[in-house]
């Protein structure tokens, strides 16, 4: 008895691009899931003045995961602009998280851009004062998430 190894069919490119066209939906999915359910964690976070530090940055980590999304880049950044009022220094640790996973500025943009690093920390202050500075290098200002 002799093993035959499966033919394999030339690749439809067709078929392929519809198979991670389908994929790259089911994770949009994931992501708006994912913001539906967290945004009412954010909102009771900041309603109840909330000052528990590791249930912000839990949310925080969770949230870091859909800020690819806007609704998710919108959920991030109003919870980081209250939680800048409870610790900066931290706030400014998650905005470079940010920036390190999703942020796609070239090094041009980054020059210009009025978060510049100074120390390995972000200057966020400006996250947090000033809406019209941005947060990320898609000309998107904090007032428009």
């Amino acid at each position: 008895m002799t093993s035959e190894s499966p033919v394999q069919q030339p690749c439809d490119y067709d078929d392929m691009l519809r198979g991670i066209k389908a994929i790259a939906e089911g994770l949009r999915g994931i992501q708006e899931l994912g913001v539906a359910q967290y945004t009412p964690i954010v909102d009771q976070i900041i309603a109840t003045r909330s000052r528990d530090a590791c249930h912000i940055q839990h949310t925080l980590d969770y949230l870091l995961d859909f800020a690819c999304h806007p609704a998710g880049l919108a959920l991030y950044k109003k919870l980081c602009r209250y939680y800048y009022t409870l610790d900066p220094a931290a706030t400014a640790d998650y905005v470079n998280y940010y920036r390190e996973m999703w942020d796609t500025e070239t090094p041009e943009e980054k020059e210009m851009s009025p978060f510049k690093k100074s120390g390995g920390r972000c200057a966020v202050s400006a996250v947090v004062s000033a809406p019209s500075f941005r947060l990320q290098g898609r000309g998107r200002s904090l007032s428009e998430a």
